[in-house]
Formats: structure tokens, C-alpha cells, sequence
């Protein structure tokens, strides 16, 4: 095994050859929303088959190991970074029901054990999003201007990562809930709660309003990632869900 060691990207954390580049090839090309990343080993023979079983194979025992040695090697780096959460990479919901685990939350939650980081396990995510989703959508449509306040606020209390991963999560539910309204129900991926919800939700989602609710959502999007007042933003865009639902 070889661990990735100085030269590195200062962006994604990859092993560099040529000691005064600052970026890998990947990230000075394109467009990246990594801030930083690490790794431990070079993606190659014994590490990629230990990485094959560990996600394909119900190894599951490996990412004790590979927690230990993250924390081995990145705890001061994490510490230094005043990481508050580690939150793992989702799977879907059909690669999840078919592997039956997901690698990622196995290995956050270990992390999180040996570092005295909270690991946030991504169904308690989905049930508080899909909670804030659904308070917002009844709020809106009976116009609770004070509810509508409150709200908001809690949002803004929440940090910017998990006020994206919300707005990335409303999109998403506005798009099922336009096909679902289009009787497309073969193309719709919701949890049971969610498609319990779509049943009386779906048909406010129409051809004339689900891109103007897509558009207000990216909006926002942009706004948390610029950190312009997340409660201004979250209340904004509260107030014009009461136009949108009525059309």
C-alpha cells in the first residue's frame, strides 16, 4: 500500500508529482465544490479490492479498520478544520435495499467514534427534511404568515451545509411530486412517507408553477452559498410559496 503523502492537490487531496503545483490536472480544468479533501492509500491493488468488498462484498468489518486509520492520520487535521459533523455520502434508496448498508455512513459513524465527532445517520436527515418540507407547504398554502417566521428561523439556525442539503432535498421533492402528478408513479423514487404525503400534495405541482418553485429554490441555493442571511433568504422564499401553491 502506498500512503498519499506531500506534494498534494490543495483541493482534493491527490498525491502530486510535480512539487510546485498547487492543483492536480482534475481540479485546475474544472469546476470543483470541494473546499479540501484526504486520503490514505493510492487507488490500487491490495487497497481497491479492500475497497470493492468493503462497499459490494458486506465487508463491513473493514471500515473499522479504515476509521482507525483516518483517525490515525487526519484527527488533528480535523480538528484543525473545527469540523462540527461528518456527514456521509447517500446512496439510493435501490443500491441501498439491494447491498443492504451504506459504506459511507458505516465509516462516518466509526470516525465520528474514534474522533468525538457527531456522525449524523442520513435517515434521522431525510425525516427532519421531509418534516421542515412538509411544515413549509401546509404553512405557505394557509398563508401562517408568524408560523411561516418561525419557520424560517429554525432553519437559519441550522449550519450552511445542512441548509444546501435541505434546498437540495425541496427540489427534489417538488420534482417527484410533478411526476407523480403527471401519473408517472414508475418514475417517482420516494419513501413511503414521502409518496403517502404526494398523494394530497401532488396535484399543487403543475406545469405552472414547478419552474417557478425550481428557480426560487436554486435562487436560494445561491444565496445560503454567498452567506447572505439565512433567515431573510429561508423567509423570502416561504412568502413566495404562498403565490406559487395557489397557481
Amino acid at each position: 500500500m502506498i500512503w498519499i503523502r506531500e506534494p498534494r492537490c490543495m483541493r482534493c487531496g491527490k498525491m502530486l508529482k510535480d512539487e510546485v503545483a498547487e492543483y492536480c490536472e482534475d481540479c485546475a480544468k474544472r469546476k470543483s465544490y470541494i473546499t479540501q479533501g484526504r486520503s490514505l492509500w493510492l487507488h490500487q491493488k491490495p487497497v481497491s479490492d479492500a475497497l470493492y468488498r468493503f462497499k459490494y462484498h458486506n465487508k463491513r468489518c473493514y471500515g473499522l479498520v479504515f476509521s482507525e486509520k483516518l483517525a490515525e492520520k487526519y484527527e488533528k487535521k480535523l480538528k484543525e478544520w473545527k469540523i462540527g459533523l461528518i456527514l456521509p455520502i447517500p446512496l439510493h434508496w435501490k443500491r441501498k435495499r439491494k447491498r443492504g448498508y451504506n459504506q459511507a455512513e458505516i465509516l462516518a459513524r466509526e470516525l465520528g467514534k474514534r474522533t468525538g465527532l457527531a456522525a449524523i445517520h442520513l435517515n434521522e436527515e431525510n425525516e427532519l427534511f421531509f418534516e421542515l418540507f412538509v411544515s413549509l407547504m401546509r404553512l405557505s398554502y394557509q398563508r401562517k404568515i408568524r408560523e411561516m417566521k418561525q419557520w424560517s428561523e429554525q432553519l437559519a439556525g441550522m449550519g450552511r451545509e445542512r441548509q444546501k442539503n435541505f434546498l437540495t432535498y425541496a427540489q427534489r421533492m417538488i420534482r417527484e411530486n410533478f411526476i407523480y402528478n403527471l401519473h408517472c408513479k414508475e418514475m417517482s423514487y420516494m419513501t413511503l412517507p414521502e409518496q403517502n404525503f404526494a398523494t394530497r400534495f401532488a396535484p399543487f405541482i403543475n406545469e405552472r408553477n414547478v419552474m417557478g418553485m425550481m428557480d426560487e429554490l436554486s435562487e436560494a441555493q445561491i444565496h445560503i452559498e454567498q452567506n447572505v442571511n439565512a433567515r431573510m433568504v429561508f423567509f423570502d422564499f416561504s412568502l413566495k410559496m404562498i403565490v406559487l401553491l395557489k397557481q
